[in-house]
């Protein structure tokens, strides 16, 4: 996926028709949330929805949001450096973000929960 992802962001002059003002910015933000989770479900740095595993796929994402984004003003790829694309690369990156820290709390409270009578 990661390699998926590099080749899109960096292939010449790659347009996407879709009948949309600014396609890019939706894939951006679904292509960077999904990285994410797969990213985590990856386990980096301990069982998926411990705080330090979150804390490092945070990082590694939010780096390679920016890798991604400055690497595309590469002459010869006729791409462009955008502040917004990079913008909505870390619009991403929370959602998924959102999504794992819901699942630990969830994980917690379950923890802490009494075991009901049978």
């Amino acid at each position: 996926y990661a390699g998926m992802i590099f080749s899109l962001t960096h292939w010449p002059r790659l347009a996407v028709p879709i009948p949309i003002a600014r396609p890019d910015l939706y894939l951006h933000t679904a292509v960077f949330a999904l990285w994410t989770l797969l990213l985590a479900f990856c386990r980096p740095a301990g069982p998926l929805v411990s705080g330090r595993n979150l804390r490092w796929v945070a990082g590694i994402a939010s780096v390679y949001a920016v890798f991604d984004e400055l690497s595309q003003g590469i002459p010869g790829l006729h791409r462009s450096v955008g502040a917004d694309d990079l913008a909505v690369n870390f619009l991403g990156i929370g959602l998924a973000l959102s999504i794992l820290l819901t699942l630990r709390r969830r994980a917690l409270r379950a923890r802490t929960q009494p075991a009901s009578p049978v």
